[in-house]
């Protein structure tokens, strides 16, 4: 046996008691741990005392054989036989009756369907061919001066040497899109907003010149003396737009 491990045990064992004894609350941890050091010391003797004593052999017990399975008998279950079946009986029926019998009713003869009458469709009718609708002019009559020929002249000189502009909102600064909504849309800032998104959809200068002579020069009276040079000067710009 050694004695060193076992006094090891035994001073482990007597300090855990002595931190038990001071509270009587024995905590979970400390119970297992106290297990624990009794199980080791257990051990150690254990391996003591089989090491000096010899495994005895168990004697084997004779066990008595199963008694035989026996299948259990199970009694058939007798069907009686069905019953015999009888013979129909015939009756012969007399001549002297069967001359009273009644005979079946006649068919009626087969007869063809009535023919049916095929109305032809009716003829197509002719679908008028729609008159084309003379071109809308491009500005109005009065606008003439406005959007002039020498105008346009003078406009092609400058395109030429104007930058193009992609956006018509970004290309005017404040003093000059306050000075154009008061003089051109009467002072009516979303009349000028939704005019500048207008211009900026449009497919080329055509119809900016078209839209601009139907909506807003006619509305706001842009040739008029006070006004024409100021949108003159606009419509230049909505041309660059479209360079």
């Amino acid at each position: 046996m050694d004695l060193n491990k076992t006094q090891r045990i035994l001073d482990k064992i007597n300090s855990l008691y002595k931190n038990i004894g001071v509270d009587d609350n024995v905590s979970a941890i400390e119970r297992d741990l106290m297990l624990s050091y009794i199980r080791n010391l257990y051990e150690t003797f254990l391996d003591e005392s089989t090491a000096n004593k010899a495994t005895p052999s168990t004697p084997r017990v004779k066990t008595a054989a199963p008694p035989p399975v026996t299948e259990p008998v199970y009694q058939k279950e007798v069907v009686p036989p069905p019953p015999p079946r009888k013979k129909p009986v015939i009756i012969q029926v007399p001549d002297s009756i069967k001359e009273y019998a009644v005979p079946p009713p006649a068919q009626p003869a087969p007869t063809s369907p009535a023919p049916v009458a095929v109305t032809p469709p009716p003829a197509p009718i002719p679908t008028p061919e729609p008159t084309p609708e003379p071109p809308k002019p491009e500005i109005q009559a009065e606008h003439t001066e406005l959007f002039g020929q020498n105008h346009e002249v003078k406009e092609l000189s400058d395109r030429l040497s104007g930058t193009p502009i992609k956006n018509l909102k970004k290309a005017m600064g404040l003093n000059e899109k306050i000075l154009t909504i008061n003089e051109l849309f009467g002072g009516d800032h979303k009349a000028f907003d939704a005019a500048l998104a207008e211009l900026n959809d449009l497919k080329d200068f055509k119809e900016a010149k078209a839209y601009m002579s139907e909506h807003l020069a006619k509305k706001y009276d842009w040739s008029s003396d006070a006004k024409i040079k100021k949108a003159q000067i606009f419509i230049k710009l909505v041309r660059r737009r479209y360079n």
